[in-house]
C-alpha cells in the first residue's frame, strides 16, 4: 500500500468515519504508513504513527483541539498562546519533544484552513504518550 498523506486522509474523512471499524479490524488497513505521523520524545523513542493509531486518536477525541484544551483548563500555563491556532479546530498526527526549549512541538492539521501547522506545549509529555500507549492494534503480521 502507498503512504498515505494527511491531507489525502482529511479530503476523504467521511470514507474514513464510515469505515472506521473496519480499518481497526484489518492489520492491513491499520497499519497503513501516513507521511509524517510520529511520536518521538527522545533519540531513542521514535515511533512511527499509521493510520489507525491516527484515526483512534482523533475519533477518540485524544490528539485534538478539544483534548488540549481540556488539559489546558487544569493549568493557566498549559500551553503556548497563538491565537490563530487557539480559534481552530486541529487533529495532530506528530510529536516531538524538543529539549532546547524544553517543549512539545505538535504538528497539526488545521480543519477549517485544511493545512498543516506546528504548535508549541508548554507541557509534560505524558498526556499524550498515554494516549498512545492505550492504543488497541491489531496483530501486525511481518512479510
Amino acid at each position: 500500500m502507498h503512504t498515505l498523506t494527511i491531507q489525502s486522509i482529511f479530503d476523504n474523512l467521511g470514507w474514513y468515519q464510515k469505515n472506521y471499524i473496519q480499518i481497526l479490524q484489518t492489520s492491513e488497513q491499520y497499519y497503513q504508513s501516513v507521511e509524517c505521523a510520529s511520536i518521538k520524545f527522545s533519540i531513542v523513542s521514535d515511533q512511527k504513527l499509521y493510520l489507525g493509531d491516527l484515526l483512534q486518536l482523533w475519533f477518540g477525541h485524544k490528539w485534538t483541539s478539544s483534548f488540549v484544551k481540556n488539559l489546558q483548563s487544569l493549568d493557566h500555563d498549559f500551553w503556548y498562546k497563538n491565537q490563530t491556532i487557539a480559534e481552530e479546530d486541529f487533529y495532530i498526527y506528530s510529536l516531538k519533544y524538543d529539549q532546547k526549549i524544553n517543549q512539545v512541538i505538535a504538528t497539526a492539521w488545521l480543519e477549517d484552513l485544511k493545512k498543516e501547522s506546528c504548535i508549541q506545549l508548554n507541557i509534560d509529555c505524558l498526556p499524550f504518550y498515554l494516549s498512545f500507549i492505550a492504543l488497541e492494534r491489531p496483530s501486525h503480521a511481518m512479510h
